[in-house]
């Protein structure tokens, strides 16, 4: 086992959310900052003769432990990699280099100046043994060539302690050092958390689901037979294909195969939804461009919630002058939505009729502003949306029937579906206000 005892597992929600993705100000000092950082990298070579213990292109967790940094565990790691390639024969005949060649870190706060100092002397040990072994097999003259050198990438999420005393200024200073020596730094924003989800595997559990899942919504799409799709599939029985946080785990990124009864699932869908109109007198009360969480109540579903809302902003903005007078269609135009389940058939049948009634407002203020004749001229149409990260129920009996075919009705009425996959949860994150905090 390689030095330094990096984790199998690579990083929990609860990492994320503490030690990633942690919402204070640089100045705030009434809240405790996590003391222990935590380091996820992966190297790359072109060799023959794989390391075992520290395979290359695959994620590795490093923590820090008592009197030693995580880079620089990494670091003792990644030259004990790069002796044991140098070790292989296939090293010194191969015309392409061997060693090596490219490092990518992910880290929840900038390495101190110490850790800087150490990963410019990795990059410095690594780039001259580029040099040595093009030297050795193309004989170039390195005083007047240049050749390649190693790809060094650092992504961290928040900056280390970087104020105005004297470590401060030195960690500074190391950041500085990185970038003379060609190592690219990358701060994680808001818009690329993506990454970092795929590299510590926080969804990996669904994955063998999700791809079947998405097979399974083109049946409801028109663009695939029942027979491949087969209820089976909902009851455990089949593969389509051979191939807070705590909701985004517990409610969204469910784990489990359809027909395993061992688990409960959870049986409290939640909603997200957001609408767009023209119009310039807005409704305070339900602003629009801005997701809003909508959840069950006793005896009426999300889904139905927000239908009654968009009806009710419906109104409000044909209240106004503006919605008869202006040029542009001043309604809802737009509606997205995002939930933990796919719609059962009542609500799908509800989203339906919101769906033909907007549409219709659309018809009505074209035809009254512009004169159109509806029975020959195309109108526009409303921009309807839904995403799902699991299917509800779908078996063979009545109730499961009667939420497929309820599924295949908003379809027909324009509503595009999409599921929830694992390449795409960010714009969730992003919804649901997980990481705007930052």
């Amino acid at each position: 086992m390689a030095e330094g005892g990096y984790n199998e597992s690579l990083a929990s929600l609860e990492d994320f959310n503490k030690v990633f993705a942690i919402p204070l100000k640089y100045s705030d000092s009434s809240k405790s900052w996590p003391s222990i950082p935590v380091l996820l990298y992966k190297y790359a070579s072109n060799t023959t003769g794989k390391h075992f213990d520290i395979p290359e292109n695959t994620w590795i967790r490093v923590d820090s432990r008592l009197g030693q940094h995580a880079e620089s565990i990494m670091v003792t790691d990644l030259i004990n990699t790069q002796d044991f390639l140098e070790s292989q024969v296939e090293y010194y005949t191969g015309s392409r280099y061997q060693g090596i060649h490219s490092i990518e870190v992910i880290l929840s706060y900038s390495p101190c100046s110490t850790c800087s100092n150490k990963l410019c002397g990795l990059k410095g040990i690594l780039d001259e043994k580029i040099t040595q072994h093009m030297m050795t097999i193309f004989s170039i003259g390195t005083d007047v060539e240049e050749t390649e050198k190693t790809e060094f990438k650092i992504t961290f999420s928040n900056f280390n302690k970087n104020n105005v005393d004297e470590q401060g200024y030195e960690n500074n200073e190391g950041l500085k050092n990185l970038r003379k020596n060609d190592v690219n730094l990358y701060i994680k924003s808001d818009d690329d958390w993506q990454d970092f989800l795929k590299a510590a595997g926080l969804v990996t559990e669904r994955r063998k689901r999700e791809t079947d899942d998405k097979i399974a919504l083109q049946y409801f799409e028109g663009s695939a037979d029942l027979d491949p799709i087969n209820l089976n599939y909902f009851k455990g029985v089949k593969s389509l294909s051979s191939v807070s946080l705590v909701e985004l785990n517990e409610t969204f990124s469910i784990p489990f195969k359809y027909g395993d009864s061992r688990k409960t699932w959870p049986s409290k869908p939640i909603l997200l939804y957001k609408y767009t109109s023209n119009a310039t007198v807005k409704d305070i009360y339900i602003p629009e461009k801005t997701w809003m969480r909508v959840d069950s109540g006793l005896g009426q579903h999300a889904v139905s919630i927000i239908v009654t809302d968009l009806i009710n902003v419906q109104d409000y903005l044909e209240s106004q002058v503006e919605y008869f007078t202006g040029s542009r269609y001043q309604g809802i135009h737009s509606i997205e939505v995002i939930l933990s389940y796919s719609p059962c058939s009542t609500c799908s049948n509800k989203l339906c009729d919101l769906k033909r009634i907007l549409d219709e407002k659309i018809t009505q203020n074209m035809m009254s502003i512009f004169n159109m004749r509806t029975e020959t001229e195309e109108t526009e149409k409303i921009d309807f949306i839904i995403t799902f990260s699991n299917f509800n129920e779908i078996d063979e009996d009545d109730h499961g029937y009667e939420n497929k075919e309820g599924l295949k009705n908003l379809r027909k009425n324009d509503i595009k579906l999409d599921i929830k996959l694992d390449c795409n949860w960010y714009d969730f994150l992003k919804a649901s206000g997980l990481v705007t905090k930052r």
